[in-house]
């Protein structure tokens, strides 16, 4: 009997050690890039949701004189980013590129906007 439970005992230890998820890999953050530029002066919002969340979070927000934009940051595949882009006054000619991990995933060149008018879009991360 006593040497039962030692099999059983053994047995068991290499039972749970072997299917345990020790090191499991996360998901990989994927490096997402967002640039903008334009004539005249405008505002950016970025915001996100998480792959495991359901709010949007404010990312960063900025107002710029003229030129450009770029802000990166990291999310997950499941992630959504939401960019607005708002004119601040005359008319003025936006372009704007997201980036994943290098590759262009989504871009709009020569967009022109009215006094205060705004674009907006969103990536979902593959």
């Amino acid at each position: 009997m006593k040497y039962a439970f030692m099999l059983l005992s053994l047995v068991g230890c290499f039972f749970f050690t072997s299917c345990s998820k020790k090191g499991a890999a996360g998901p990989v953050p994927r490096n997402i890039k967002v640039s903008v530029t334009a004539t005249a002066a405008f505002s950016v919002k970025l915001s996100a949701i998480k792959a495991d969340e359901t709010v949007n979070s404010a990312i960063d927000t900025k107002t710029v004189s003229s030129g450009s934009y770029e802000f990166t940051t990291g999310l997950v595949a499941g992630g959504v980013l939401y960019l607005e882009i708002q004119n601040a006054g005359a008319e003025n000619t936006v372009s704007y590129t997201i980036t994943n991990n290098g590759t262009v995933v989504k871009s709009a060149s020569g967009t022109e906007l009215g006094s205060f008018s705004k674009i907006t879009t969103d990536y979902t991360v593959n």
